[in-house]
This record gives C-alpha cells, structure tokens and sequence, in this order.
C-alpha cells in the first residue's frame, strides 16, 4: 500500500524531481535497452523518492511521484514538437531548461565518436529557443569542393563501388544514377529508417540518397519546403499514356463546335428580330386573310412586350424545351384573361341572350387545353382585343396546333383570369354585394365569439378578485389590533385586490359597451335576411290568424274575415 500523501507538488519539489531523475539514465533513456528491468527501474524509483524524502522531509507517493514525471516529460515532448510555430511555450515553461537532458533519450550513443553533449544540437538549444538540426544536413552540406554544383546535374547516389574517384565518408563513394530515374519523395510515410551521423554509416540500398533542401530544390518544385535530411528514393516510373482523355478529346470538340453554332443562331436571330419589316412579313404570311397587318396586327418591339419570346418561338421553329414549355404556359394563362375581357365586351356590345358569355370562354378552354377543335367563335372574340395583341394569339395557337400533345397544359381554376377590377364589377355586381355582406356577417360572428369569450374571462376574474377583497376583510377583523406586521401585510394584500377588481370591472363596462353594439348589428342582420327571404304576400292564400280561427271551429262574418286578412297582411314584412 502506497504512503498517504501529506505533500503538494510545488515548483521546487518538480524541479527536484526532474534533477533526481535525470541523474538516472535508465528511468528515461532508451539507448542501450536496458531500463527494461522491472526490478532495477523500480529500486532506481525508490532511490529518488528517498532522496526527495530526505531533501523536503516529506512522505513521497511512489505511484503519485511517477504520474507527476510522465506529466512532466508529456509537456516537455509536446512542447518540443510545437517549438517551431508556438515558441513562446517553452520560454513560459518553468522546467524547459531542466527537461533538456531528455534531447538524448532517443539518440543511440553506444556507436561512434559522439559525446553526449554533442547531441544536444538536434533538438531546441536554451541560447535561442530554436531547434537547429544538423546530423545528416551537416554531412551533406559540408561535400568536397570538386564537386559540381551545376542545376542540369542528376542527384547524388551512394555507390560501395572501391574504384570512384570522389569518396565520402568510411570510403563510400558518389555516383551518378541513369537519366531515367525520377526522384520520388520517401520519409513522409514514417519509413525513412535512421539518419546517417558522423563516426558512422548505416548500409542502405544504392538506390537511395540523403540531400539537403538546396540539393531538393534543384530537382523538384515544392510548395511546402521539407525538413532537413530528407529521404529520397530514386524508382523508375513508367510513363502510361491517358487514354481516357485521347478518346474524350473528339467529343469535347465536337461540343465546342455546337456551342459555337447555337451562339451564331442566336446573334442571327436577334438580330433579325431588330428588323419591322421581317416580322411584318412573317405576319403577312401567317395570316393571309388579314387586309393590313401592318395596322391591325403590329407587334410592340419594346421591353415591356410580353409575348415576344412566344414569337420568337414559332417564327424561329425553336424546339419545345422546358424553358419553352414554362414560357408558353405563362403566356397561355396572360391571353386567356385577355380573352375573358374580349368575350365580356363582345357580349355586352351584341346584347347576347343569357348562356352565350359562358359558350365563348369555354370555347377558347376547349381549344387551347382540352385538345378539341378551334372554335370560329374565338376569332370574332380575338377582334374586340387590343390589336397589339393578336400576333400573340396566332403565336399560341400555332404553338397548340404544332405541339399540343406535348404540353399537356392544365386549365387554370379561376374563371376570369386576368380580368380588372372594374370588368369584374361589371360581371356579377349583385354577386359582389352579397360575398361582400356575408363576409361582413362572418365577421362580425368571429367578432362577436371573441368578445363573448373576454366578457366570460373577465366575469371569471372579478369574481376571483371580490372572493379575495371578502376573504381579506375577514381576516383583518380576526387579527388583534397589536399585530401590526400580520395588519400591514393584509392591508397591502387588500389594496391590490381591490385595484385589480377596480381595473377589471372598468374593461368589463368597455366590453359590453361593444358587445351591445355588436348585438344590435347582428338583429339588423338578421332582420334585413329574414326579410329578403320572405315570402310574397300574393302568394298567402289563409293568413295565419284566420288559420287559427278556422282551426278553432269559431264562425265569422265575411266582413270580419276581410278585416282580419287585411289587418294580418299590412303587418307582414315586405
């Protein structure tokens, strides 16, 4: 069982800690693989809590002294890795420079002429903060003079050949690869394997070669620039040919050609469109019963024209696309109101019986959605319409004729499409009269449901305001005169009752106010509906009272019967 920890793990303590264990190699160095020995690991544990024991006199946690160690070496790992974009870290690290031992805890040092000190220049120096890496860059950098530095140069390999010229370290020679070979970059996965120091080679394949960024730089065009020491492998690569994009190359051309055509059709046809006299000719042609379309059948070229584009469709045979099915609907439902109004005028003006408005609009219904024969009824109709607007109309009904199986358009539900409010007026005005009346009857009913529903609330409350201001009142004269506190809380309670059944009782005197109001409009109502609704008096044949009488057996004189009617009808309602 652990010691019961009667300490805190203050700067001082951590300091000592950091010092006691750096004095010990095998609690933290990897190289030689020997701080695998649980039981030696462990007494080198107890040697450093029995140091910081004597030194603090203090009971030291064995377990807690090693998760406050792998604490420490966690920060100062994390904090080296990060060095090169959040330096500031490790100036703000109190145990930084006491950590530094730990640079060597991966470093090997059993091989070469290496001190320790020396390793220290692999990772962040304590002088400038700022991690400098040589080993490997140092090697590479320092290269024989007589070496060309020529950019068209291929990269260096290692070659164990005894008879080159130019030797590097440990007799190992450099020579130059086949011009075939690509530089691919190898390192970044993770399997680089170890980087080459001074005093020592470890054996690679010929293929491979350690260079430094200014070597990297000659070769390939990087945007991230790599760390120094960078392995590359030298593999051939064989080129294969994209077949894909040689098939696909004829059909990209082919597609570019047809865009180019499509806008030359379109430059034609605006431009074509720009001109009065060959649309007047088109019109002459489409319409050759027509005396003078020039006059009767012009087309407004302004940007207001709504049916232009419908023009355009059937004067250019452009196909039925969804664009031009959308557009065609649209400008279906605009002429049908404009047909609507055509038909009302040509009714109005010929005095036509009852029945024949309907024939008309059904007429241009039939032809235009029901896919029934054209009706010689819609171009007398189409003459009462502004003439701007029949080179629309023979527009459309081509467009019907030519394409009316592939529309499929729907018939809108409202009747009078388009149509002013003063054609509307003119329709049905006592049709008008009565929707407006029974939409203010429905109203005022709504009306009336909410301010009944208030009137039931309010009734609620000031009779819930009145039980509290009577309970209050007979609590007070229960409390002795001597319990001021118990009196001023039942007075204050008294108080806002009372202001509350006040201010509810003046909204209940406004609502009825209204509410009466309302009344007496729903019995005018109601009074002028009975009255339309009443029967006439010629048609009574026994007035009521008379009824009653002859139900009741009784006689009466035929002068008196007169009366009696006479009496009974003028008080009808009429």
């Amino acid at each position: 069982m652990s010691l019961t920890v009667r300490y805190r793990w203050t700067t001082p303590l951590r300091e000592a800690l950091v010092k006691s264990v750096g004095k010990r190699e095998k609690l933290w160095k990897k190289f030689p693989v020997v701080s695998h020995d649980m039981s030696a690991r462990a007494k080198l544990w107890s040697e450093v809590a029995e140091e910081l024991m004597q030194q603090f006199d203090v009971h030291i946690d064995t377990y807690d002294m090693k998760k406050t160690w792998k604490n420490l070496k966690d920060n100062y790992w994390r904090i080296t890795k990060a060095f090169d974009t959040e330096p500031e870290r490790a100036m703000k690290w109190k145990f930084y420079d006491a950590m530094r031992f730990m640079d060597r805890a991966n470093i090997d040092e059993s091989h070469g002429s290496h001190s320790p000190s020396s390793d220290s220049h692999c990772l962040p120096s304590s002088s400038d903060r700022k991690p400098k890496y040589v080993g490997v860059a140092e090697d590479l950098l320092e290269e024989p003079d007589d070496v060309e530095d020529d950019h068209s140069s291929p990269p260096l390999t290692t070659s164990t050949h005894p008879d080159d010229d130019m030797k590097g370290d440990n007799g190992t020679a450099f020579t130059q690869p086949s011009e075939d070979v690509p530089l691919q970059l190898k390192g970044i996965s993770g399997n680089s394997g170890r980087f080459r120091r001074r005093g020592y080679q470890i054996k690679k394949a010929q293929e491979f070669v350690q260079i430094s960024i200014p070597a990297l730089d000659r070769f390939i065009s990087a945007k991230q620039r790599l760390p120094f020491g960078t392995l590359i492998q030298c593999m051939p690569i064989d080129h294969t040919e994209d077949i894909l994009t040689s098939e696909l190359e004829p059909i990209w051309k082919k597609f570019k050609e047809e865009a180019k055509e499509e806008m030359k059709a379109k430059h034609a046809m605006y431009n074509a469109l720009n001109d009065k006299e060959q649309i007047t000719e088109w019109v002459r042609r489409t319409l050759p019963e027509v005396e003078n379309p020039e006059t009767k059948l012009r087309i407004s070229m302004d940007l207001d024209n709504k049916f232009v584009d419908l023009i355009k469709m059937v004067r250019f045979n452009c196909e039925l696309g969804d664009e031009n099915r959308a557009m065609v609907v649209n400008s279906a439902s605009r002429l049908r109101g404009i047909y609507h109004q055509g038909a009302f005028a040509l009714f109005v003006k010929q005095n036509m019986p009852k029945g024949t408005l309907q024939k008309l609009l059904d007429a241009f219904d039939d032809f235009v959605y029901n896919k029934q024969p054209r009706d010689p009824v819609i171009s007398k109709v189409i003459e009462e319409c502004d003439p701007s607007v029949h080179t629309a109309f023979v527009a459309l009904f081509s467009v019907i004729e030519r394409y009316g199986d592939e529309l499929n358009m729907e018939c809108p539900d409202n009747r009078w499409a388009r149509v002013d409010k003063e054609s509307k007026g003119n329709i049905d005005r006592s049709f008008q009269r009565r929707k407006r009346k029974y939409d203010l009857v429905d109203f005022k009913s709504v009306e009336h449901d909410r301010i009944a529903n208030a009137r039931a609330k309010l009734a609620t409350q000031i009779k819930n305001y009145t039980a509290t201001v009577n309970s209050t009142h007979d609590l007070l004269a229960m409390v002795d005169e001597g319990d001021h506190q118990t009196r001023a809380e039942l007075t204050e309670t008294l108080r806002r009752a009372q202001e509350a059944l006040e201010k509810t009782t003046e909204e209940q005197q406004q609502l009825e106010v209204h509410y009466r109001e309302l009344q007496n409009l729903k019995a005018a109502l109601n009074r002028r509906k009975e009255a339309e609704t009443a029967l006439d008096p010629e048609t009574v044949c026994t007035p009521i009272a008379a009824t009653d009488l002859l139900e009741n057996g009784e006689e009466t004189s035929p002068i008196a019967a007169a009366d009696l009617f006479d009496n009974t009808v003028k008080k009808e309602p009429q």
